[in-house]
């Protein structure tokens, strides 16, 4: 904590210090499960990633699409 505010924590009553201690326990809370939840939603898109790179794509002949862009018009 930076000097000027352990100072100002200091002259606050006891049970004003207890509320704001409690509220930066539940904000560090807060941020924890949002980065455990970013972190498990990194894991899953890496490993949707590496199941589409080891299934392979499979791809039509050109000469396919191009003919059925060429029925569409």
């Amino acid at each position: 904590m930076k000097h000027e505010m352990r100072r100002k924590l200091a002259q606050l009553p006891f049970e004003e210090k207890i509320r704001k201690v409690g509220e930066l326990i539940r904000l560090s809370r807060k941020i924890k499960g949002q980065r455990t939840s970013e972190a498990a939603e990194d894991a899953a898109d890496v490993a949707y990633l590496t199941r589409v790179r080891e299934k392979g794509a499979h791809y039509r002949p050109l000469e396919n699409y191009l003919r059925e862009c060429k029925e569409r018009i």
